[in-house]
């Protein structure tokens, strides 16, 4: 792990999961357990992993009995940091930290509007990621 500083707590089926990313700072999460494959949510700017879009997806997924993760960027929700602190490869860190933790077998990526875009650039990285879901990602 090369000195990397972790913090984790994880409870399953909807309750709170914390992880330390690389800089020392806590990303808040939610893991819902529904099957193997896990999709990893990730919310816009000025939101949360508890907004609608993300809730929604996570329900749906659910129904359908795939597991799926949805957690606060640097600085939203109960993530540590300010809104300020957010950038792209901050936000790509806590991806990348919540990822790290679960290791999952099969997983995909979602992301709305920045984290879409933060979607994009993790699966780019992890040609192992099965599926990747859009919706208005950020783009330049």
């Amino acid at each position: 792990m090369g000195g990397r500083v972790r913090f984790v707590v994880i409870v399953y089926n909807g309750r709170r999961m914390k992880v330390k990313n690389s800089r020392g700072g806590s990303v808040a999460g939610t893991l819902e357990k529904a099957g193997r494959s896990v999709v990893l949510i990730c919310h816009g700017l000025g939101t949360s992993r508890n907004g609608t879009t993300s809730a929604s997806v996570a329900s749906a997924l659910r129904a359908a009995g795939i597991s799926s993760c949805r957690f606060d960027f640097t600085g939203h929700g109960d993530s540590s940091g300010s809104p300020g602190d957010v950038t792209l490869s901050r936000a790509l860190d806590d991806l990348e930290s919540v990822y790290g933790e679960l290791l999952p077998d099969t997983f995909g990526v979602f992301g709305s509007s920045f984290g879409g875009t933060v979607a994009i650039l993790f699966a780019a990285r992890h040609p192992e990621t099965k599926s990747v879901f859009l919706k208005s990602p950020v783009r330049d």
